[in-house]
């Protein structure tokens, strides 16, 4: 009986021992239901990069139809926002897409004439509204070509030119704009090729002739 008391003390003391020992920090470092328990101290900037990651939610999808002459837009298939106008919009000509690259999708719908040039209502994620841009209103119709580029193309029947423009700020900047024409003299089309500086006057960069 002695013994056996004995050992069983031994072992309790030893469990004792082993329970109030302090572990360190890397020791204590375990994950439990992806929670992290640790005694590290995170900066505030490491702490709201987290935040950001794990609430950070899918890309909206943005539809319309049309109503009469009034313009129905909806996020995710519900109706958030009604344009209302004095014509019925050509709906070959509303076009959907990100046209300020801020990561949200942007409408255009133009004008009754020329058709060409029209409305151009970009998402405030602020405000949960589409707002008008004029910056883009007064280039005319364009279309996403690149990363951070929207070109315009034109063709008056001599000459098919496509004006390629950037964001510089709230305003538009030409970058590159290609004409490609026939030449009466040698009956070869032409291609050329104009650049802008930073003041934005254009010059000649490349000629060819196919």
């Amino acid at each position: 009986m002695n013994k056996f008391f004995f050992g069983a003390v031994t072992i309790a003391a030893i469990l004792l021992v082993g329970c109030g020992k302090e572990k360190t920090p890397d020791e204590y470092v375990r994950a439990e239901n992806f929670t992290i328990h640790t005694t590290e101290v995170y900066s505030e900037t490491y702490m709201s990069g987290v935040q950001e990651e794990t609430t950070a939610t899918a890309p909206m999808t943005l539809s319309y139809s049309l109503n009469g002459t009034s313009v129905e837009l909806y996020i995710d298939g519900v109706m958030c926002q009604v344009i209302p106008f004095y014509y019925t919009p050509d709906s070959t000509g509303i076009a959907v897409a990100d046209f300020n690259f801020d990561g949200y999708s942007d409408i255009y719908i133009p004008y009754e004439s020329p058709p060409d040039f029209g409305y151009y209502y970009c998402y405030d994620p602020e405000k949960k509204t589409f707002e008008e841009n004029n910056a883009l209103a007064e280039i005319g119709m364009m279309s996403v070509t690149g990363e951070g580029v929207l070109t315009r193309t034109t063709d008056d029947g001599y000459v098919k030119r496509s004006v390629d423009y950037q964001w510089n700020g709230s305003w538009l900047k030409p970058v590159k704009k290609t004409e490609v024409y026939e030449n009466s003299e040698d009956n070869k089309i032409h291609t050329d090729v104009y650049v802008y500086d930073a003041d934005g006057v254009e010059y000649l960069s490349e000629s060819m002739t196919n």
